[in-house]
């Protein structure tokens, strides 16, 4: 019930499986992004528990990310049982796993969203609409590293394939090459009205829309991925 109601991270629920059963337990950096954990507080927030129906005392154990969750058990038939001593969410983890440490480091991620993670270090960021603090790490033994993570719902992919399915290239992989030798696009901007990319070209351009061509339509579209990218890093 509680992966279903929030937005849990479903990966958590590899600890007790590896453990069987063992340990219910979860890292900073993973409840951080449910929605209902206390950042300032640390500890689960009981109002926003309430509001998604989930009892306090069934919320996993939040412990350090590199804290003992227990060992993998046995009975899994893995040939071997080890502890395991190091939990955290996906977009943390590419954080630190690019020694992005220092305050001011940002990731950006190009994948099923446009994602920005930025190292606020010890300051937890909540000035900005769209800009959600997240717990990035919590080591023992050291003082937690926040990160201000902002995204766009837009995808590399869509925009490519639409490129393709609409003949304006044969294929992705002429993309580079052609927005590379591509003119200045002269105030051409690339704006998809709608989820489905649905219409003719010029529906989806504003702006200097005079002597068009394919080669500026895909350096107008690949210009507006980067304008999204900015906007998510901003």
């Amino acid at each position: 019930m509680i992966f279903r109601q929030t937005r849990f991270r479903p990966y958590s629920a590899l600890i007790p499986l590896l453990t069987g059963g063992n340990t219910w337990a979860t890292d900073y950096s993973n409840a951080s992004g449910t929605a209902i954990y206390d950042m300032w507080g640390s500890k689960w927030c009981p109002v926003m528990a309430k509001l998604f129906s989930n009892p306090i005392n069934a919320l996993p154990d939040v412990r350090h990310t590199n804290a003992n969750f227990g060992n993998v058990h046995p009975n899994l038939n893995l040939g071997f049982s080890v502890p395991i001593h190091g939990v955290i969410a996906d977009q943390q983890a590419s954080v630190i796993g690019n020694l992005l440490v220092k305050k001011g480091d940002v990731k950006l991620t190009l994948g099923t969203c446009i994602s920005a993670d930025t190292v606020t270090k010890s300051y937890i960021h909540q000035e900005a609409l769209a800009v959600f603090p997240q717990m990035g790490w919590f080591l023992q033994g050291k003082e937690p590293c926040y990160l201000a993570e902002s995204f766009s719902d837009e995808t590399r992919g869509k925009y490519l394939e639409w490129l393709v399915s609409s003949g304006i290239v044969e294929s992705t992989n002429q993309l580079d090459e052609i927005a590379s030798n591509a003119p200045e696009t002269n105030d051409l901007f690339f704006v998809k009205s709608d989820s489905n990319f649905s219409g003719s070209v010029t529906d989806h351009l504003v702006g200097n829309t005079s002597d068009l061509d394919n080669a500026k339509i895909v350096r107008a579209v690949m210009e507006a991925h980067v304008f999204r990218s900015f906007y998510a890093s901003k």
